[in-house]
């Protein structure tokens, strides 16, 4: 028989109509204490405006360790509110109880120290300083099972699962009763790591959350403009856009930063529209000596001309660099899609392979907007889509692409796609897209019919099997 999943909250309010408002889980109790505080003073506010506001009283290098993110709205949508309990509600009967951990930032988050200015005050803590003392007993014991939920991101480092495992063994709780929901298929780690004991599982939200948003348009999004999508009705073969391609990054990864070098090589800047955000970690010239066909000279010369160009934005002049950093992804400037050929789709992992692709929100914009799509992302991503019933654009763009599991040479021949594109004269590439409008409806017909899939269904299942008794 399947246990019946039970989420521990240990902490709620109320809302002004009695229902209940459930607080976070794994943050500092001093946390904890002043947004219930806050929140009895003023019923209206809202848990993420004074986890902001401590934000900004840290310089905005506060991140809450976690916070309220998708499990448990996707939760309450479908399973009943009794199943929601506090710590003196955990008996001893058939039910699986999980405390779920929604990541605000990444995955070392668990590992890694704390530092935190409440009140004047100047808190240092790790991630089991947030353990409630009375719930300690029961994750220790495995009658209380945590789920860390990080679905809106890739797993696709060992070492961040190892170092969870051996944080929680140094703290007496066996990584056995520990499973992390990603956002894509990592189960591959179990091939190099055999003894692990954590459980991880994954999903698949930014589909989902594409088709909900389809339903949705227009709203007035986080950046402040009303956000819509390009619809069948806005198509007009009568009038040649003005730029070729629509190209997002945030933060300067491999594929970004090799991407605003071919930008500025072939001069895409003055006929498409990109933005390159933040700058990259791991440093701009060290990313570009990758492509191996690049001579180092060159790779001095353009690494200095893309340090140059950062911040290059679109719709984010208004932010400061720390806002640039992260925003919400439900902006969408239907303008930009109108004015624009072909999406270059630059996804979050490029030169990993952490087993099955990992889809964001950019995975998604183009279908949306009825854009077609060059997919700088993982190997073998286009093969997945195709999967689910979206359609793709070979031969006229060569895709094979898609089966070359070494990265510089997969970037290489994306860039002869784009070099390709680039050269067709206008009118060409212009009678190409509205030849093609058939595709471009059937795929954004396909994301509506993800709306109402909930997308933490398989992950629930699999705790289910995993922990049922």
């Amino acid at each position: 028989m399947d246990s019946i999943l039970k989420l521990v909250y240990p902490f709620k309010v109320n809302e002004i109509d009695g229902s209940p408002r459930y607080l976070l889980n794994g943050v500092h109790p001093a946390v904890t204490d002043l947004i219930i505080e806050r929140l009895k003073q003023n019923p209206l506010d809202t848990v993420e405006s004074i986890v902001n506001e401590i934000g900004a009283d840290n310089d905005n290098s506060w991140d809450t360790f976690f916070r309220h993110s998708n499990f448990l709205s996707y939760y309450r949508q479908h399973y009943r509110y009794e199943n929601i309990v506090d710590l003196d509600q955990i008996i001893d009967d058939q039910s699986t109880y999980i405390w779920v951990i929604e990541i605000g930032g990444s995955l070392d988050d668990f590992y890694t120290p704390k530092k935190l200015k409440i009140n004047g005050s100047l808190l240092e803590y790790g991630f089991i300083d947030t353990v409630p003392e009375k719930l300690l007993p029961h994750l220790r014991s495995g009658k209380v099972k945590i789920v860390i939920n990080i679905i809106h991101d890739p797993i696709c480092l060992p070492d961040n699962i190892m170092k969870i495992e051996k944080y929680f063994s140094d703290h007496l709780i066996d990584a056995s009763n520990i499973t992390i929901i990603g956002g894509n298929d990592y189960s591959n780690y179990y091939k190099d790591n055999p003894n692990s004991k954590i459980n991880l599982t994954y999903g698949y939200i930014m589909v989902q959350q594409a088709g909900d948003r389809l339903g949705n348009f227009p709203y007035t999004s986080s950046l402040g403009y009303e956000s819509d999508a390009v619809r069948e009705s806005d198509l007009d073969s009568s009038i040649i856009r003005p730029k070729r391609f629509l190209c997002w990054n945030r933060t300067m990864r491999i594929q970004r930063v090799w991407l605003a070098y071919i930008a500025l090589k072939y001069n895409l800047l003055e006929n498409s529209y990109f933005s390159f955000l933040n700058p990259s970690g791991g440093g701009i010239h060290t990313l570009l000596v990758t492509i191996k066909e690049l001579n180092p000279n060159d790779a001095v010369q353009y690494a200095e001309r893309v340090q140059k160009l950062i911040p290059y934005d679109l719709d984010t002049h208004h932010l400061t660099p720390a806002q640039k950093m992260g925003f919400p992804t439900n902006n969408n400037k239907k303008e930009f899609y109108q004015n624009s050929y072909v999406h270059i789709t630059s996804e979050t992992l490029f030169d990993k392979n952490p087993g099955a692709p990992f889809f964001s929100e950019k995975t998604f914009h183009a279908m949306v907007n009825l854009q077609p799509f060059i997919y700088v992302g993982n190997y073998q991503a286009l093969a997945l889509l195709k999967s689910w019933g979206i359609r793709t654009f070979h031969p006229f763009i060569d895709e094979s692409y898609d089966e070359e599991i070494d990265p510089v040479l997969r970037f290489k021949m994306i860039e002869k796609e784009i070099v390709k594109l680039n050269e067709m004269p206008l009118q060409q590439l212009h009678d190409w897209y509205y030849s093609i409008t058939d595709i471009l409806i059937h795929n954004q017909k396909i994301l509506t019919q993800f709306k109402n899939m909930n997308p933490f269904e398989n992950s629930l299942e699999f705790i289910r099997k995993r922990y049922g008794n």
